[in-house]
């Protein structure tokens, strides 16, 4: 077999491998580690993902709730033979961006009560605490566009099962906080959780980036830095927990690789 044919067969598979979105994850079960999620730091006040506790909460109290972050991005025909009716009219090619974590000592120690993920875009400005107290002073607020002109937040009530489900509420930010565009949010976010003895083991969450964008008639990019945290109480009053994972990024960054080892392949080979 000739060189030239080996190097034929070689760069399409090169290119697959390069151009694959950021993780490869093709289940939705629950549990981002089972689901080869990319590791995004922890939420300790001494970790290296901590911004603080409940931003409009008074003194800010952390929720003494620890988590590990995780992230993934890749496109809806990875999951839809799982999630099924609760990825109500998505298509294998809508791009979805995921958050999610898993809490460590699930026995006796893990009391959240809502767990919740904002999906940050471009110009996001959720930042870290820079130090390890548990009021903490990184940007976590939501409500005022601290996570960019577009960004997303999404709440769950603890389930009362492990399973695929609808968020609690789900809200975007566009000069102000609102509703996710009709008709339904399902369309846009899915979550699913793994709940023993009564509390989450894990949770996973998507956003549909190419129908919320075409819905909006906008081309937000979800990239940029965004939060998951924790709730131990849906009243009033509660503690909260917010960490930081660095920018998710979408498949297009692969694919701009891809692009960019084929062309210095073709150089190579008219050299």
């Amino acid at each position: 077999m000739s060189t030239r044919i080996l190097a034929s067969g070689l760069l399409p598979a090169i290119l697959m491998v390069v151009a694959t979105p950021h993780a490869s994850a093709t289940l939705f079960s629950g549990n981002p580690v089972a689901d080869a999620w990319t590791a995004a730091g922890v939420s300790l006040t001494s970790g290296n993902s901590y911004v603080g506790g409940a931003p409009d909460n008074g003194n800010g109290d952390d929720s003494g709730t620890p988590y590990n972050l995780y992230k993934n991005t890749t496109t809806a025909g990875n999951i839809l033979a799982e999630c099924n009716i609760a990825c109500t009219a998505w298509v294998s090619t809508d791009t979805i961006v995921g958050l999610g974590a898993v809490f460590p000592n699930v026995s006796g120690t893990n009391n959240a009560a809502l767990v919740f993920l904002k999906w940050g875009v471009t110009s996001s400005n959720y930042s870290l605490s820079t130090f390890s107290t548990p009021a903490g002073n990184g940007r976590r607020d939501f409500d005022i566009g601290q996570g960019g002109f577009g960004s997303v937040m999404a709440t769950l009530n603890r389930p009362l099962a492990s399973g695929y489900s609808t968020p609690t509420t789900a809200l975007q930010w566009v000069g102000s906080v609102q509703s996710l565009p009709a008709p339904l949010t399902n369309n846009y976010v899915v979550l699913n959780s793994i709940i023993v003895g009564g509390v989450f083991q894990s949770f996973e969450g998507y956003l549909n980036v190419t129908r919320l964008n075409a819905a909006n008639a906008t081309s937000f990019v979800f990239d940029g830095n965004s939060i998951v945290g924790v709730r131990t109480s849906t009243s009033s009053l509660f503690l909260e927990t917010n960490a930081l994972v660095e920018g998710v990024p979408e498949p297009s960054t692969g694919l701009l690789a891809g692009g960019a080892l084929l062309a210095a392949w073709l150089v190579r080979r008219r050299r």
